[in-house]
This record gives C-alpha cells, structure tokens and sequence, in this order.
C-alpha cells in the first residue's frame, strides 16, 4: 500500500494525501493558509511614525483576526471536533514558555506609551498561538501528517511572497525578485522540511527557494543545522552534500573572486552595511541605552522596539531584529527569561533525547537554524510575521515529539 493516504508497512503510520491532511487540518488550518494571501492585500509602506494609523489594511487584518478568534473559541467549544483537546499541549514545553510570555505582553499593556497597540498586537500572538495548537489538535497529535502540514504551509506561504515580488520583473533586476525571498518564513522550519518531510517535491521545492534567496540567515543555518545532522546520523548523502556545496562556493569564489561573490551573497547592500550587519550594530548600541533605563519591565510589547528609540546611528529602528531583546525591551527581565527559556527547551529537548532518531535530530538541526534565523532577524519575542508562524510551529512540533503521546522509537 502507498506511503500517502495509506499505511505504511515499514512505519506503521497513516500518511494523508495533501487535500486531505488540508480538509483534516479544518477551519484553524485554513486560516493560517489565508494569512499569507491576505498580506498581498494589506501589506504596504508607512512612515516611523505612522505604525498605530488606522487605515483600510488595518481594518482588513483586525476582521481577520476577530474572525479568526471567534472561530476559534467555537472551535474549542466544540467537544466533537477533537480526540485531544488543543490546550493539552500548554502541558508540554516549549510551547508553555511561548504561552507565558504572550500573557505577560499583554499585560504589558500596564506601562506601555501606546496600550491599544500593545494590545492589538499582543491579542494578535494569542490568536495565531491559538490556530497553531488548534492545527495539532485537528490533525490528532499526529506528528507525521504535522511535518507534512507544516512543510505544506511554508512552501505555499514562501510562494505567495515570491507572487507578491512579481512586479520587480519590471526593473529588469531577477535578483531583486527573489532576494530575502520567504527567508523569514522558511528558516526555522526550512531543516524540518528537507530532514524529516517525506514529499520528495516538497523538499526539492524548498531547497531550490533556500539556494535563490541570497539569505544569510538561511545559508548559516543551513550550514549549522546540516553539519549537526551529518555529525550525529553520520550520514554518507549529507556528508556528500556537504562537500559538494563546499567545492561549489570555493568555485564560484575563485571565478568571480571575492568582491564579485560578496555582490551575489549580500544583494544591494555596500561594504559599510555587510560590516555592520545591516546597520544591526548601531541598532544594538542604542537599544543597550534604552534597556539600561527600564531593565525591570520593559516599555510594552511592540512599541518597546520602536518608540523612544528614534534614530539611533542615523537609523530609523521599527523591530530589533532579535528575538531576545524584543522580549528584553517587551517585560524587562521576565521577557527576556521566558523567551530564554523558550529557545532553550527548543534546543535541549531535542539534544536529551537524540538516542529515539532521526526525528530528534532533524527537529535539533531545525531548531538551531531557528536560534540563528530568530537572533538576526524578527521572531517570537516580536509581533506576528512569518518567522513568529513557522517558530510556533516548530515548537508545536517538538512539544508534540517529546509529549507522552508519541513513540518516537518506532519512526
């Protein structure tokens, strides 16, 4: 019998057919697909000092989160719909740490200079935490068809943000279209894909995006996450894979030379900026000043990364580009530990239990790949975007991996 929508032999597990793992995935699912589709709707360029105005797109997304809210709340009412129920895995860390601290960003709306902001945005974590642990509880715990679900989302999310980059055909400039491409969508859940996904189309797709997003966020934590895979499964194919990718760059460095390549890696960005990272060092200068006056709580989620910052170094900040000092600068002390403590179960989990498999170590190799991606660029200790998703999805799946429910042995 078939691998997909049926039972395998070998692994004794049922493998839904991607219409199906869709339909069983229900409303909660469906939502989280809509997401990126409605960004090509409601995405647009504001000023600094614009980021609370309510215009047409923010009246799209706050009807798309009530929606969602109150479906979900029908959803949990709904004893029928479910053999375990979706708060369950509020039991099982790292998805605890993650619940706690958007608890405490709401309650950061006590100090925050713009308390409706602060609560939007933090009512808006909760309700994509919500549709994340609803999407485990639809799909029954089942952390086979969860892998393929997320992977099926990352890669239709990665796509809808390549359409949306379309209209850069016109400049003349390909690499301008796929550039940073999905980057922050496809990091923490890019290794989860290509090591444990057994849709071979779904694996080629996503690595094809990972080699034309010019990411260094990607590529080190490619490089992070296959060295760790390789050393631990002792893999002949990753090794291979390793030393091929290694032979190529030191081709194309030789060639071209080093200038040249640096052109192709860091797209549009000039020397000053590759040696600041992006001006990320100067963000950083003037967020250890701001930190140094609140430690204790912080200045309110969202805001604390944007308002009284101002320009630091001549640069407008709006997010840190850094998971931990969002939290830092989100609840003081009590953000920055829970997110602290988040990233470390995300981690140590996996590392105490890599005797059960594959699963263990793909799930580390991705959860290191989501440390780098979250450290330079915007996570979970943030509002919502790709990255925030993808990162709660991880952690659905290593809370659902090393959760009492699963034997992990027999994969």
């Amino acid at each position: 019998m078939s691998k997909i929508d049926g039972y395998s032999r070998k692994n004794k597990f049922q493998l839904f057919s991607m219409p199906k793992l869709i339909k069983r995935s229900g409303l909660p699912g469906i939502l989280l697909f809509l997401w990126p589709v409605l960004g090509l709707f409601t995405r647009r360029n504001r000023d600094f000092d614009e980021f609370a105005a309510f215009d047409l797109s923010a009246y799209i997304q706050v009807a798309f989160l009530l929606t969602s809210f109150l479906c979900m709340l029908s959803v949990f009412y709904n004893k029928r719909l479910f053999l375990k129920k979706p708060w369950e895995l509020l039991y099982y860390r790292p998805m605890i740490w993650l619940f706690l601290y958007i608890l405490i960003c709401g309650i950061s709306t006590l100090w925050s200079a713009f308390p409706l902001y602060t609560a939007y945005r933090a009512f808006e974590c909760m309700v994509f935490f919500m549709l994340v642990i609803t999407v485990v509880s639809t799909l029954n715990w089942d952390l086979d068809n969860l892998v393929e679900w997320s992977a099926l989302w990352v890669t239709f999310a990665v796509m809808i943000q390549l359409i949306s980059r379309v209209p850069a055909l016109s400049s003349g400039n390909v690499l301008k279209l796929f550039h940073g491409v999905g980057s922050l969508t496809l990091a923490p859940l890019v290794l989860v894909v290509i090591f444990i996904s057994k849709r071979g189309y779904l694996v080629l797709i996503t690595i094809a995006f990972c080699l034309v997003s010019t990411s260094t966020k990607i590529y080190v934590g490619l490089l992070i996450g296959f060295c760790v895979y390789a050393v631990i499964m002792r893999s002949t194919r990753v090794d291979t894979f390793i030393i091929f990718s290694v032979l190529i760059s030191l081709f194309i460095f030789l060639t071209l030379g080093f200038d040249k390549s640096t052109e192709y890696i860091f797209v549009g960005k000039s020397d000053e900026m590759i040696h600041t990272g992006s001006g990320r060092t100067y963000i950083y200068e003037g967020y250890a000043e701001k930190i140094a006056r609140s430690p204790l709580l912080g200045y309110g989620f969202s805001i604390g990364e944007r308002h009284e910052v101002g320009e630091s170094g001549g640069v407008l900040i709006a997010v840190s580009h850094n998971s931990l000092l969002a939290a830092f600068l989100t609840a003081g002390i009590i953000g920055l530990s829970l997110i602290f403590l988040f990233f470390y179960d995300l981690m140590f989990l996996n590392v105490f239990n890599l005797q059960k498999g594959k699963y263990c170590v793909g799930l580390l190799s991705a959860s290191l790949a989501c440390l780098v991606s979250s450290m330079l660029g915007p996570g979970v200790g943030t509002r919502v975007n790709g990255a925030w998703v993808s990162t709660a999805l991880l952690a659905a799946l290593v809370s659902t991996a090393y959760s009492k429910k699963i034997n992990l042995i027999r994969r």
